[in-house]
């Protein structure tokens, strides 16, 4: 087949070069996220994950369950089958991470032409985002496959007036919904297209005004939900801290990763004369989340970038035309897709040889021969952390998982009146904190760094400190008995 005719290949029967390329995109998938069904400390998310699961028909229902419960049902029947473990918990994550790369091929194929497809489906088996986060207990893996399924319907009933897309669409959407609430800005390019003039050529003014004016809609509903809304329990930071604006191009930067990026935009020059409507819907498709997810941080809410995963597929298909825009103008091909995806490569390496976790158990133990009744307790990941030390089985037989130590047990950082606490009664208090906590601590945390600074001992140091994740080391530091240390 002709580079013409790959990369212009409509919906009919693929060619066989290509369809071996999809199955090498698929294997190297499986290859670089299988391995975390079977090792790798379990991530303090994870642990909620896995509580989140364990009471799913709990009364009352905890918010989380009820507000998007698919993902914590799915993982239930899984621990239910498989028993508690790594391969129970991170099944539904691996297995839609490597779908995805399957279905971002076939999606490809429609849009944007088979071998630019194929392309995409390469980058994203070896985008390191997406690694992580199908090898971890989350929404995120699953909310990008349904994402690419709402892309595909989506392209389909405006572009082609496939009606019979449109079940699967909502199907995709609402199931993507109950995952996450973040899954309906993956609208965007339904949005952009049904906005653009039809034309080739046709500006992005009239989609991205389109873009902008769902997103402020999306803003206004979110900012006037009420506080037990799914909204606002995504954008509350009760789970967890979000950021503001700067933080949050820093992190879509830092994750999204340069080279695809790059690509992308590679991808969006290279397509926009050429397949104009193309252009138009993938770029409004990468839009609407981001800039609903600047908006939100304008009005004060606070964000994180893997909110952005619902525009992604879109991004990483502009990633694979412009891998395939830069592959034929060399004589190696293979070569030259080599050296465009090689970049990726270390932050794979990187997830595989632990990713961003601290080393619990080795914490667990420490505080096993030094920690009494008397105590007090402040772990970053302190549920994950007592869930180590005293078992994490769901029915524990009489007498077991009842801690004998310590007195109190809270999250880092703690609040003023356990720090005020500690300066009354000098109970004796241990604090378990990333390695990183005095170089770069974060708003929330300065006053508690302050005072540790005054009055803690630093007890040991636990795990490996890496370039590539500070997570993987933690201090330990004593605050003694009866005084400063």
């Amino acid at each position: 087949m002709s580079d013409a005719a790959a990369r212009a290949t409509p919906a009919g029967a693929a060619s066989p070069t290509l369809g071996v390329g999809v199955l090498f995109a698929v294997v190297v998938a499986a290859l670089v996220r299988v391995p975390f069904l079977f090792g790798y400390g379990i991530d303090d998310d994870e642990f909620y994950t896995l509580r989140n699961a364990e009471t799913l028909l709990a009364t009352p229902t905890p918010d989380a369950v009820s507000h998007f419960p698919l993902s914590f049902a799915a993982t239930r029947a899984c621990i239910e089958w498989f028993g508690l473990g790594q391969f129970g918990l991170r099944l539904v994550p691996v297995v839609t991470g490597v779908l995805a790369v399957w279905a971002l091929a076939r999606v490809g194929r429609r849009v944007v032409g088979e071998r630019a497809g194929v392309s995409a489906a390469l980058v994203l088996a070896l985008w390191p985002w997406h690694q992580y986060y199908s090898g971890l207990a989350r929404y995120y893996a699953p909310l990008f496959l349904a994402a690419i399924f709402v892309l595909d319907a989506s392209w389909r009933v405006i572009e082609r007036k496939e009606w019979k897309a449109l079940p699967l669409g909502l199907v995709a959407l609402g199931l993507g919904s109950l995952v996450h609430p973040s899954l309906p800005l993956s609208l965007g390019g339904a949005v952009g297209l049904r906005g653009a003039r039809r034309k080739r050529g046709m500006s992005l003014t009239r989609p991205l005004l389109a873009i902008l004016a769902v997103g402020v809609v999306f803003v206004t509903v979110a900012s006037l939900a009420p506080e037990d809304s799914p909204i606002k329990r995504v954008l509350s930071g009760a789970g967890g801290h979000g950021y503001d604006a700067a933080r949050l191009g820093f992190g879509l930067a830092f994750n999204v990763t340069t080279v695809v990026f790059a690509l992308a935009a590679i991808g969006a020059v290279a397509i926009a004369r050429r397949a104009p409507a193309a252009f138009v819907f993938l770029v409004s498709a990468t839009a609407l989340p981001l800039v609903t997810l600047i908006a939100l941080t304008l009005v004060g809410s606070e964000v994180q970038p893997r909110y952005a995963m619902a525009g992604m597929p879109a991004l990483v298909l502009l990633a694979g035309v412009g891998l395939d825009a830069l592959v034929p103008v060399a004589r190696a091909r293979l070569a030259t897709a080599s050296a465009c995806l090689l970049p990726l490569v270390p932050g794979v390496i990187s997830h595989l040889a632990d990713g961003d976790r601290h080393p619990v158990p080795q914490v667990a133990r420490a505080l096993a021969t030094r920690v009494d009744a008397r105590d007090l307790l402040i772990a970053e990941g302190h549920s994950l952390l007592l869930a180590t030390l005293y078992g994490a089985e769901r029915h524990p037989r009489a007498g077991e998982g009842e801690p004998p130590f310590p007195r109190y047990v809270g999250e880092w950082p703690p609040t003023p009146d356990v720090l005020a606490v500690i300066d009354q009664f000098r109970p004796g208090a241990w604090f378990v904190v990333p390695e990183n906590l005095f170089a770069s601590p974060r708003e929330n945390e300065l006053a508690a760094v302050e005072w540790l600074r005054s009055r803690a001992i630093v007890a040991d140091r636990i795990g490996e400190s890496r370039l590539d994740y500070h997570r993987n080391g933690v201090i330990l530091l004593h605050v003694p008995r009866g005084g400063r240390g």
